[in-house]
């Protein structure tokens, strides 16, 4: 398989304009960011293997030949996608030092079930979680740092009209489907009354407390049982299942503790079982052509955060300020890198802090677009996936230098 290609890699790279070859993946934030790299000029080849199998001869061909053909200054790839379990790609580009740049967008510890097959020198991870630059070290992986996510002004941007349709709007999913698909995966009926346990446990001990201290407990965890386990793949898929049941109990009860409220939940089907009150549920929007619509027709754009999130903020933390619209969010320790809470966005701690912080806000509608206004200047200097990006390639050049 390897003949022919010779010395085909050994060519110089990080010289003239950046060249980036993308490993096209199924993820959220491929679109943004490979528009990003177009956007500033940058050249970018783009490899659509998703059809073949990662590992297999086709795949490692394609992917090979389309290296030794563009002369990439380095191959990207979200969530380590092409990545096969076997460690074969990772061999390959440690034989002949191809650089490589794995942008974690979710949890590792879901994804790397071999970590230690994933391993080699020319390998530079960022994660969008500070939480897991020390974890990834911790497995071996000396290139690591931390690199949150960003926002695209081509589609989240503010609303020159100004008006306004919604009191208080939450988008995100009611977790059922991450739920049916998680039992599919382990073949069980029901969730099991240990994981239900835990799972009730964890979502109303973030419900009172957005406890941080939860999160990274209950990651370190699953570290522990990776380590002690034969069965990695089944001890991954459990803590999912956990994951995605937590994080509905989370949810579920944030938002009924809005039932006196207005409240918009734009999202799955799922929610209608889940809640009550004067909460409305709307149908599921395109990300890129309706959700920033949504975000500036809202008096109150409330975020919630994954608990796989020890510390990291979500895209909502990003698109909302965007379209210079007011958001409260949940406490995170990433928050404060990059807001300024109460100047920038509003952070609640937990259920009473949100009722009075929606009903102090609800009332002020100057001091609301002051705050907007202020988060909005700090997103577009700041925090575009265009600024993601040229720091990724500086840091990269770095290590390779």
């Amino acid at each position: 398989m390897e003949k022919g290609f010779g010395n085909a890699f050994g060519y110089k790279r990080f010289s003239g304009t950046p060249r980036v070859l993308m490993i096209e993946a199924p993820y959220f934030g491929v679109r943004e960011i490979c528009e990003a790299i177009t956007d500033m000029g940058w050249e970018l080849l783009k490899v659509r293997l998703k059809e073949l199998k990662s590992g297999t001869e086709d795949f490692l061909k394609g992917l090979l030949f389309s290296i030794a053909t563009f002369k990439p200054d380095f191959v990207f790839t979200i969530n380590h996608f092409g990545f096969d379990e076997k460690g074969i790609l990772a061999s390959i580009f440690s034989q002949y030092s191809i650089p490589c740049v794995s942008w974690f967008l979710d949890s590792p510890l879901f994804i790397l079930e071999a970590a230690k097959l994933q391993r080699f020198d020319t390998l530079v991870i960022f994660s969008w979680d500070s939480y897991y630059v020390n974890v990834l070290k911790d497995l071996g992986f000396s290139n690591v740092f931390y690199l949150p996510l960003g926002t695209h002004p081509k589609y989240f941007h503010p609303n020159k009209e100004g008006h306004k349709g919604f009191e208080i709007t939450f988008v995100g999913n009611s977790m059922d489907h991450g739920i049916r698909k998680s039992l599919k995966q382990l073949r069980l009926k029901m969730i099991p009354k240990e994981i239900a346990i835990k799972a009730e446990q964890m979502g109303k001990g973030i419900t009172h407390a957005c406890d941080n201290l939860k999160a990274e407990m209950f990651q370190k965890e699953l570290i522990h049982k990776i380590d002690n386990t034969e069965d990695v793949r089944r001890t991954v898929r459990e803590f999912a299942l956990f994951t995605w049941v937590a994080n509905q109990i989370y949810r579920k009860a944030i938002v009924n503790s809005l039932y006196g409220f207005w409240l918009t939940i734009v999202g799955d089907e799922g929610w209608k079982g889940l809640v009550n009150g004067n909460l409305k549920v709307h149908p599921e929007v395109n990300y890129y052509s309706e959700l920033g619509g949504i975000y500036k027709r809202s008096e109150i754009n409330l975020n919630l955060t994954s608990f796989q999130m020890p510390y990291g903020v979500n895209q909502r933390v990003f698109d909302v300020p965007a379209t210079a619209s007011f958001l409260i969010t949940d406490f995170q320790k990433d928050l404060f890198e990059i807001f300024e809470p109460e100047k920038d966005v509003v952070v609640f701690h937990e259920e009473e802090d949100l009722v009075e912080k929606v009903e102090f806000y609800k009332k002020r509608p100057l001091l609301r677009e002051k705050i907007a206004q202020s988060a909005y200047q700090k997103v577009i200097k700041g925090h575009t996936y265009h600024i993601r990006l040229v720091k990724l390639y500086k840091q990269v050049k770095e290590v390779f230098s």
